[in-house]
């Protein structure tokens, strides 16, 4: 399955960027931003670390609609690679 350039969530567009100005040294591999409803991944990583970090992101912008942000980032992450490993597990898979 390709992966989505935008996507709508709560009413919002949602836009979803490859990008080399991540700084992965840090481990930062993805960037959730709320205000400007943007996500962002690295995109000199894997095609399994591009997944799972869209699935970790995509659960931040859920957090922030619809959450109120209640979800701290060992919920996030601990959700992000179960999802991620049955979406896997199932044969989808996004290519980016």
């Amino acid at each position: 399955m390709k992966a989505p350039k935008t996507f709508p969530m709560g009413g919002f567009t949602y836009r979803v960027r490859q990008t080399a100005t991540l700084n992965a040294s840090c481990g930062l591999i993805g960037a959730h931003e709320a205000r400007r409803r943007l996500i962002q991944i690295d995109k000199l990583q894997s095609k399994e670390s591009k997944n799972e970090c869209l699935w970790h992101e995509l659960l931040h912008a859920i957090n922030n609609v619809y959450c109120n942000n209640t979800l701290d980032e060992r919920d996030v992450d601990g959700v992000a690679n179960g999802l991620y490993q049955f979406m896997k597990s199932i044969g989808v898979e996004f290519e980016f």
